[in-house]
């Protein structure tokens, strides 16, 4: 068992709550009344099946990627899905707290694990406007180029996804080699702007929108959109490690098993 405060402590030197963008909702979202924490349940986000997965594993408290609510909370009901996952956990006397835009710009958050995936070298920032302004994301570059229709493939591979998951703009013979990335939704026209500023051949992200996809098209810089889910789901999995490599023995972490992917 740790104190709770131990944990809150432990999460913002992984992740600082600083660090979190002006409209996120990250940290804590809800609090009970235990003081001392042995289970954590990690998930991507919370919905009911994973609210009724932290009451059976005995968990202390959930921390997700997603938060599950964002802004002021006006009400709390049985009728929206999001209530009904808090009113479960609340019962139970289960915390939550999340790590939002903090782990997708830490260190080792969201977008270096997937640096990491894609084996991304000489890895930095993205910027924009001559590198005055910091957006979250990254550039990196591939061993060596390859053509864009194989890195499609290679996306998907890395990340256990279907290529059915995948969308891609560009020219599938076009070789790319130095490559863009933002887990999430990582795709507008500032951060199109970016990516070919810093001489990016491709992007990587998710829920790239269609005048977005035309825009970079006739910009000449490759797209992949691996989805919201196709590249966050990793949270999962490496916030865990990364619990349980700065906690130790002293609890126990649990990565949740609920599927959330909402695409057939």
């Amino acid at each position: 068992m740790i104190k709770r405060s131990s944990l809150y402590k432990t999460l913002d030197n992984i992740a600082p709550l600083s660090t979190q963008e002006s409209w996120d909702s990250s940290g804590i979202q809800i609090e009970t009344s235990k003081a001392e924490i042995g289970t954590i349940l990690v998930a991507l986000e919370l919905n009911e099946a994973v609210a009724r997965e932290a009451v059976s594993c005995g968990a202390d408290i959930v921390i997700t990627h997603h938060p599950l609510f964002f802004g002021d909370v006006t009400s709390i009901r049985h009728d929206d899905p999001a209530g009904r996952a808090a009113i479960t956990l609340i019962k139970s006397g289960i915390s939550v707290y999340a790590t939002h835009t903090p782990f997708d710009k830490a260190p080792e958050g969201n977008n270096a694990c997937l640096a990491d995936k894609l084996g991304l070298i000489e890895c930095g920032g993205l910027t924009a406007d001559g590198g005055c302004v910091e957006l979250i994301g990254g550039v990196g570059k591939m061993p060596k180029a390859v053509k864009l229709c194989d890195f499609i493939r290679y996306v998907a591979k890395v990340l256990g996804l279907e290529e059915r998951y995948i969308h891609a703009v560009g020219d599938a013979e076009r070789l790319v080699q130095i490559v863009g990335f933002c887990t999430g939704a990582g795709c507008d026209r500032e951060t199109i702007d970016a990516a070919i500023e810093s001489g990016c051949d491709v992007f990587v992200t998710g829920d790239v929108k269609y005048h977005d996809a035309r825009y970079a098209k006739d910009l000449g810089l490759a797209l992949i959109d691996a989805g919201h889910y196709g590249t966050e789901y990793i949270f999962t999995e490496n916030m865990a490690g990364l619990l349980r490599k700065s906690l130790g023995t002293d609890v126990t972490v649990i990565e949740s098993k609920i599927d959330l992917n909402p695409w057939l």
